[in-house]
């Protein structure tokens, strides 16, 4: 009798053993499976964390709007000596960067496309200033000294001397993102560009061929940077003959192609120009 109830407790311990044992496994099953959905929920979470981070620093301030002044340098290339400097250069800009590719290297580096459909520039120039020999090809003997006295205050238009332009931009450009929302870019740009350019009693057309090489640094909205921007071309040139409208007021027969001259100028412009961005 005392065997069989010794049997009966073994067997009943054990029994309860194994179902002790059953209740730990499923309570470290649960355990287990609530801290992989939390780890789960962890990593969906810094993933989005990390998405909404790359999409502000990059796809939200992909477009961009500038505001520059600098210092603008135009050169009579036909007349050595002659040029004129800046008293005031100002520029407005908008466009858009293309960023590649869609995930950044090694975490911070993009490759972009820059397209500005707009580049607004005005110059309005000081007085001449001698800077070669006053030597010259192409009329004028004494180099800008001659230039000038073939132009009398007193009788032609006077409109002063400035530039205005339009241009669109395109070109490539690198920029590295290397914390948070700071970027660091580089880019250079062909800048096709219709230009005028007023020479006192003189209006020069042309379309201009231009290159820009620059830099900015980025924080969130705000940007600042420079560049630098140079071209050429044969410009254009139209003008009055005083001659002609004297004889058209006196009723000679001078017709409108005779008080209208047509010329060529062979014109050279040099900009360097500090600008705050705007990005979004």
């Amino acid at each position: 009798m005392k065997k069989l109830l010794l049997v009966l407790a073994v067997a009943l311990a054990a029994l309860s053993g194994r179902a002790q044992d059953a209740r730990v496994d499923s309570l470290n099953q649960k355990i287990d499976s609530l801290q992989q959905a939390v780890q789960a929920l962890s990593t969906s979470a810094e993933a989005k964390d990390a998405s909404d981070l790359d999409k502000a620093i990059w796809k939200d301030r992909a477009k961009w709007f500038s505001l520059g002044i600098g210092k603008q340098t135009l050169i009579h290339q036909d007349v050595p000596g002659l040029e004129w400097n800046s008293e005031l250069a100002i520029s407005a800009m908008w466009g858009r960067t293309y960023y590649f590719p869609k995930k950044a290297w090694f975490g911070m580096l993009k490759v972009g496309i820059d397209f500005s459909w707009m580049d607004i520039t005005y110059a309005k120039y000081k007085d001449v200033m001698e800077t070669a020999d006053g030597s010259m090809n192409g009329g004028y003997g004494n180099g800008y000294d001659d230039y000038y006295d073939s132009y009398d205050g007193d009788e032609d238009i006077d409109l002063g001397v400035w530039q205005a332009e339009y241009a669109l931009r395109l070109g490539p450009s690198v920029t590295i993102n290397p914390v948070h929302h700071l970027k660091v870019g580089l880019y250079a740009h062909f800048v096709p560009t219709a230009s005028a350019i007023s020479m006192n009693d003189e209006v020069n057309v042309q379309f201009v061929p231009n290159f820009a090489f620059g830099g900015s640094i980025a924080w969130k909205v705000i940007s600042v940077g420079f560049e630098g921007r140079w071209g050429k071309a044969n410009y254009k040139s139209f003008s009055v003959d005083d001659e002609a409208v004297d004889g058209w007021e006196d009723g000679s027969d001078a017709n409108f192609d005779d008080v209208l001259k047509q010329d060529k100028n062979r014109l050279k412009t040099k900009f360097f120009r500090f600008y705050l961005a705007f990005r979004f």
